[in-house]
C-alpha cells in the first residue's frame, strides 16, 4: 500500500471557546464552562483516532491557525503564509507521534481569527515539502474548523477557496479533506463545502451538533478510509532502456482471485 500522511491544520480562532449555540469570542464575552467548548470534544475525538489501531502506520503531522491576538487582526508577523507553514508537530507515523500530538491539541487555546486562507496556503508548503522528501508517500491535508474565513489578515471565502485550488492543482497537488463543527457561526457550512470541493474532495464532513465527539470521530474514520485508498501504483524502474506508459501491463485480480492481464 501506498504510505498516508495527513497534516492536519487546526482551527485555533476564538469561537472555538463557544458553545454550539454561541458565536463570536465567548471566553471573552459570554464565557462557558471549558467543558462546553466546541475545541473539547474534538479533541476528544482526534484523541481516539489518534489512538486508535485502525491509524496505526498512518503518518499525522499537526498545524495551528487562528493562535493569535484576536485583538490586533491585521499584525504583519501573522498575515503571513511564512507563519503559518511551520508545523506544530511534524509529520510522524501513529502511534509513536499519538503523544505529542495530543499534547499540543490539549495545550492550544483558542486565540484569534479565522485566516483560513493562509492556513490552506501554509499547510500545502508544508505538506508539499514533505512530499518532496517522502516521494512514495500520499499526502494530504485537513482542515479541521469551525467557522467562516473572517476577522483576520482580510480573510474571505474567495481566498480561502482560491488557496484550495491551488494548493489542489487538478489533482496535481495535495487534496484538501475539511471537517466542520457545526455551530452557530453565519451560515459557515456552505462556505467549507465550497473549501472542499475546490480542494478536490467534493463536500466538507460535517458534525452533528448533538453528538459532536461521535460525528467528529466517524468523520475521521470514513477521511482515514477515503484516503488511504491510492489512486496512483509505483512503477518499477526498468532494468534498461525507459518505461513506455502506454503498454504497462497490469494484472488485475477477479473474484475467483485470478490475475487477468490488462494493457493499459
Amino acid at each position: 500500500n501506498v504510505p498516508l500522511d495527513i497534516y492536519v491544520m487546526f482551527d485555533l480562532s476564538c469561537s472555538m471557546s463557544c458553545t454550539v449555540d454561541q458565536s463570536g469570542c465567548c471566553k471573552d464575552t459570554n464565557p462557558a464552562p471549558v467543558n462546553e467548548w466546541r475545541i473539547t470534544p474534538v479533541r476528544e475525538a482526534m484523541r481516539h483516532f489518534l489512538e486508535d489501531p485502525a491509524s496505526a502506520g498512518i503518518g499525522v503531522g499537526l498545524g495551528m491557525f487562528g493562535d493569535h491576538n484576536v485583538g490586533n487582526p491585521n499584525d504583519p508577523m501573522v498575515c503571513s503564509v511564512e507563519a503559518h507553514a511551520d508545523a506544530e508537530v511534524p509529520i510522524g507515523v501513529l502511534p509513536g507521534s499519538a503523544p505529542d500530538l495530543i499534547a499540543a491539541l490539549e495545550a492550544a487555546e483558542p486565540q484569534g481569527g479565522t485566516p483560513t486562507h493562509l492556513a490552506v496556503d501554509g499547510a500545502c508548503v508544508y505538506a508539499n515539502a514533505w512530499r518532496e522528501q517522502n516521494p512514495s508517500h500520499k499526502v494530504v491535508i485537513l482542515l479541521v474548523t469551525d467557522g467562516i474565513p473572517e476577522h483576520s489578515c482580510n480573510a474571505n471565502i474567495t481566498s480561502a477557496v482560491r488557496a484550495a485550488r491551488e494548493c489542489y492543482d487538478g489533482g496535481a497537488g495535495r487534496e484538501i479533506y475539511v471537517l466542520g463543527v457545526e455551530a452557530n457561526n453565519n451560515n459557515s457550512l456552505a462556505q467549507l463545502n465550497e473549501i472542499a470541493d475546490a480542494g478536490g474532495t467534493r463536500q466538507a464532513y460535517l458534525t452533528d451538533a448533538n453528538d459532536v465527539a461521535g460525528s467528529v470521530l466517524s468523520a475521521l474514520n470514513a477521511i482515514r478510509a477515503d484516503a488511504s485508498i491510492p489512486c496512483t501504483l509505483n512503477v518499477p524502474k526498468p532494468d534498461g532502456g525507459t518505461v513506455d506508459y502506454g503498454k504497462v501491463n497490469v494484472g488485475i485480480c477477479d473474484a475467483a482471485e485470478q490475475t487477468v492481464p490488462t494493457f493499459f
